[in-house]
């Protein structure tokens, strides 16, 4: 065999002494089974626990999900189907064409459970036509059974006008009580253009619907009253439950409240916010009358009036934590006024209250500061006639409905991804512990069988680890010491000649760096075996100590000693960033002061290098290759090299290097 000289020759003596080829096998086989098969676990978890991450993240700028109460009208109700296929289907009529910006459908929630005949497979569409002969389909769930929502679920629409909305129902959820029957409800469907929900009391169809009040009837899906309450961020109730009539002996007493908007306005929408008073047991929909009008004219005294509401002779369903709306139809008129004939029984008297009266024109709540006439009142700390238009429910100041619902159905949609999320992770994590198992057993057969052979695998590496540590200790002499030493040189020449003191303080400067340079790279090779980071702070001050004489500096300093193990060429890049640092302050920075940081915290290493000197744009172009020598020493230790600097206010360094 030809000897191949030198350190391969070394190297080639050394492998001959190995059994190669059983060690080359197992470790194949460790890397095509074992490695590869952890990896992916590994890496199946990381992936989840960034997804996760992100939801969180996402969810946290949401509001949350309010905490649902059961209505008195709860919503739609198709059933009487024998088939979970069998095809069901809601229509609204909206009055006119419209671009509607987003629908929301509210599923049922009944006996503390949201989704309540909510079908399993489904499909938004919207049309011109009353009979759907052309449509555009705006969502279609009807490709696979999906699961319950638990909030709302948002319809992103397209810039097209449509007149009709349809759900279709194309796999019907299960009957709670009957396993052979199947049935489809719904408990809320808006349709938000301008601002506004469109669809509050439209025209509904839906074949097959039962009435069963007060729970289930066609009007309550389009009645804008959900199980989510009214639009609004919870305070506490710090402005009080709102306006409070005079107090009667008679529930057939006749009450009346209303708003003056300042002139005539078309008005879009009029909105009633119920009363929940914090100082009364049953608070939901406090004072909200049985029977009443809601009025709009151009005079106080109502002489001409048109009615956008009257309940007749039928009681009103206490609409307890939900708003009330009405469409204003295109009437016009300065005054609105709700006028109860029939009262709420407090306890052996009878009242009529609201919380909040809105009226829409335009997009915005045209009422709110307006002045306020009733016929009679209560005044108290917590009941004043001007609660009754301040933008606040009894609990909270209320919100933009539009916006509202849409972020509850990102925040329930968002949920639902991380339940699953949750669940996957769950399963992975197991999987890659039961993996992880199987897997030691062949790592340990592999490290027995590989034991013998991996002590001459160590010595070679060691000695290629060595040896390029020696290459580039040649390179730094080289580097640092010989252009400070050939820079010297010139200088000395030039001082001779000309008697240049200039020239001859550059020369101490430049020993002084030269002499820095040496203990920094002499310190690196000192000793055997890695250094401490209480090490590395030795070096870093005697360097500084060097390099600022003539200058005041401290430390600012945070380490235990003997901390964290690191190997040679970590703290070569360190030292040299660091040297390169003090070495652009002293030959640029003009400073008189100078503040040195060395702390670890957070799993990570921060070094700062702080001064009061002239400073400098960071992002000019500048001579010189210091700038670009710190940012390639970041970036070889994976670190965040942050440098805040302009001129007249000097100049801050910092280097944050994770330690994990």
């Amino acid at each position: 065999m030809v000897r191949v000289e030198g350190e391969w020759g070394r190297v080639s003596g050394d492998l001959r002494r190995v059994n190669v080829l059983p060690l080359a096998l197992l470790l194949t086989w460790t890397a095509a089974f074992l490695v590869p098969d952890a990896g992916r676990c590994a890496s199946r978890v990381d992936r989840l626990e960034k997804e996760r991450a992100a939801l969180a993240q996402r969810l946290e700028a949401l509001p949350p999900l309010p905490v649902p109460e059961q209505e008195n009208a709860v919503g739609l109700y198709i059933g009487g189907a024998f088939s979970p296929d069998a095809s069901r289907w809601i229509q609204i009529d909206l009055g006119e064409a419209r671009e509607l910006e987003s629908v929301v459908l509210v599923p049922a929630y009944v006996a503390g459970k949201w989704g309540y005949g909510f079908p399993l497979r489904y499909r938004v569409e919207a049309s011109m036509r009353e009979d759907f002969a052309e449509s555009l389909v705006l969502l279609d769930r009807s490709g696979w059974d999906h699961p319950v929502p638990k909030g709302p679920v948002l319809v992103r629409t397209p810039s097209q006008p449509c007149r009709y909305l349809r759900v279709i129902a194309t796999r019907l959820a299960g009957h709670p009580m009957d396993a052979r029957r199947s049935l489809f409800c719904l408990g809320e469907i808006l349709a938000f253009a301008g601002g506004r929900n469109v669809a509050l009391r439209g025209r509904v169809t839906a074949p097959g619907s039962a009435e069963s009040l007060p729970t289930w009837s066609l009007v309550h899906v389009v009645d804008g009253s959900t199980a989510l309450g009214v639009p609004m961020r919870a305070d506490g109730g710090r402005g009080g439950n709102g306006w409070h009539s005079g107090i009667s002996g008679d529930a057939e007493t006749l009450k009346w409240v209303q708003v003056d908007l300042g002139e005539v306005r078309k008005v879009d929408e009029v909105r009633l916010v119920p009363a929940r008073p914090s100082d009364f047991l049953e608070r939901a929909g406090f004072g909200f009358p049985l029977r009443f009008r809601v009025e709009v004219s151009e005079d106080a005294a109502m002489e001409k009036r048109a009615v956008l509401f009257d309940s007749g002779e039928r009681d009103f369903i206490n609409p307890g934590g939900n708003a009330v709306g009405f469409p204003g139809r295109g009437i016009e008129g300065r005054y609105v006024r709700v006028s109860a004939s029939r009262l709420w029984q407090r306890h052996q008297d009878f009242v009529f209250a609201l919380a909040e009266l809105e009226v829409f024109s335009g997009g915005r709540n045209v009422a709110r500061g307006m002045p306020v006439a009733a016929l009679d009142e209560v005044q108290t700390g917590s009941w004043r006639r001007e609660a009754l238009v301040d933008g606040r429910g009894s609990t909270g100041v209320l919100v933009d409905s539009q916006m509202w619902m849409e972020q509850l159905a990102e925040r329930a949609r968002g949920e639902e991804e991380m339940a699953r999320v949750e669940q996957a992770l769950g399963e992975a994590r197991s999987e890659a512990a039961a993996r992880e198992k199987r897997n030691w057993a062949g790592v340990l057969v592999v490290g027995l069988l590989a034991a013998g052979g991996w002590a001459g695998w160590g010595r070679v590496a060691r000695r290629r680890a060595e040896r390029g540590f020696r290459e580039q200790i040649a390179r730094d002499l080289h580097d640092e010491i010989g252009s400070s030493l050939g820079s010297i040189a010139l200088m000395s020449e030039r001082a001779a000649r000309k008697g240049d003191r200039e020239a001859m303080a550059e020369i101490g400067r430049l020993a002084v760096e030269a002499s820095a340079s040496m203990r920094g790279i002499l310190w690196m090779v000192r000793g055997a075996g890695p250094l401490t980071l209480g090490d590395l702070w030795e070096a870093l001050g005697s360097n500084a100590a060097l390099m600022l004489e003539g200058k005041e500096w401290a430390w600012e300093d945070s380490l235990e000693e003997g901390e964290a193990l690191r190997e040679l060429p970590f703290h070569r890049d360190v030292f040299l960033f660091f040297k390169e640092a003090l070495h652009n302050l002293v030959r640029h920075s003009r400073a008189t002061r100078v503040w040195l940081g060395f702390r670890v915290e957070r799993g990570a290493l921060r070094i700062e290098v702080r001064d009061n000197g002239e400073g400098f744009d960071p992002s000019a172009d500048y001579p010189g290759s210091g700038l670009v020598s710190m940012r390639h020493r970041a970036q070889q230790l994976g670190a965040r090299l942050d440098l805040d600097s302009g001129p007249g206010r000097g100049t801050r360094i910092q280097l944050r290097i994770p330690l994990s």
